[in-house]
């Protein structure tokens, strides 16, 4: 049983899903929908959200019917020991995979735009080492640092908005131009920065509040993220010409490098600083969903001994990869991993709970 000191409220609740979904998409996701939904993106941003939220769902009704719990608990007492383990290991590979992508994404935009002579595994290095030690607190620790990076949200979105006098409406018509499949495909593209609303699965046992609390908290963090998503996307279509977002590989930080003040000049350089708190922020929330998966394996409640062991794995995949192209090519592993977990195992883990729950007559 948590102890209520433990226990964290829906506030960190709401903040520390937030930090999960909000990392390296914030520079590279207005070009990556643009490429497939053109002028409908934010069509696909919405659709992206409303499937979240379904996804959301689910997973609220698994994790509701198990007060007390996380998922990788949930998965020895509906599979058995060895089963879930194997279970717990597949989530394990898929944290792995996603921060490995986060690793890269990171380390590729920081040489490009701020440190072209520092070698990739000094980068890499400091990166994980911070991050390392925040993810090897405790949830409400990490939850009351995850509050104070929040606020950076707000500093990003003033900056982004300042320039949209220099924009053009215009550049968002015409509306409806694309056929569905291509706004279901820029969807596709919005889901994958997005996918931190997973925390539930294991923050939900922590929480001080009833279960539809849980779930309110939950639906609106994503949608604050998608809102935030939104924002961004819609900012970055304002101020460029459709045909210069397609060759614009980070929108977002060619929109701020053109802001400028009096005493401040390279803006988009100090909002790479406030970027990489949010981007830090993201990478140590999935050390800890490692760390709890592979402490559920091997029956300890002390999950800061495996951080380290993630860690390391995640970085030497990061060191390794050196295809210039490694988003493409790590995308179509993301995707499967991402549906097995969030969807595909949740819904037979509820179905195989339902019906236990009718064999035996009651709750387990």
């Amino acid at each position: 049983m948590i102890k209520e000191e433990e226990k964290i409220s829906l506030t960190q609740l709401f903040v520390l899903t937030i930090q999960l979904q909000i990392g390296t998409g914030i520079l590279v996701l207005p070009h990556n929908i643009y490429e497939y939904a053109k002028k409908d993106s934010w069509i696909s941003i919405l659709i992206a959200g409303v499937i979240v939220q379904l996804v959301i769902i689910l997973l609220w009704c698994l994790m509701a019917r198990y007060p007390g719990l996380h998922f990788f608990q949930i998965t020895q007492i509906l599979l058995g020991k060895w089963l879930g383990n194997g279970i717990n290991l597949f989530y394990l590979a898929f944290y792995i995979i996603t921060n490995a992508i986060l690793l890269l994404n990171m380390s590729h935009i920081l040489n490009k735009w701020a440190y072209p002579k520092t070698p990739k595994w000094v980068i890499l290095l400091l990166f994980v080492a911070v991050s390392v030690y925040i993810a090897r607190q405790s949830l409400k620790a990490i939850s009351r640092f995850y509050l104070l990076a929040t606020f950076l949200h707000i500093l990003f979105i003033v900056m982004m908005l300042i320039n949209l006098k220099d924009g053009n409406l215009v550049n968002l018509q015409p509306v409806g131009q694309e056929d569905f499949s291509s706004i279901l495909l820029g969807a596709k593209t919005t889901l994958l920065p997005i996918l931190g609303f997973g925390v539930l699965i294991v923050a939900n046992p922590y929480v001080k509040g009833t279960e539809r609390a849980i779930l309110k908290t939950v639906s609106l963090a994503s949608w604050y993220v998608i809102s935030f998503y939104l924002i961004i996307t819609l900012s970055t279509m304002i101020f460029f010409l459709p045909e210069e977002i397609t060759f614009i590989p980070e929108p977002s930080l060619y929109v701020l490098k053109t802001i400028s003040f009096e005493v401040i000049e390279r803006v988009d350089l100090i909002f790479l600083s406030f970027w990489l708190v949010s981007t830090i922020t993201t990478f140590a929330g999935y050390l800890y969903l490692s760390s709890k998966s592979l402490a559920q394996t091997f029956q300890t409640k002390n999950h800061s001994r495996f951080v380290l062991f993630a860690a390391i794995i995640t970085y030497c995949i990061a060191i390794w990869e050196n295809d210039p192209d490694f988003y493409r090519k790590w995308e179509q592993y993301l995707e499967s991993f991402a549906l097995m977990t969030l969807v595909c195992i949740p819904i037979f883990l509820l179905l195989l709970s339902l019906i236990k729950q009718r064999k035996r007559g009651g709750y387990e």
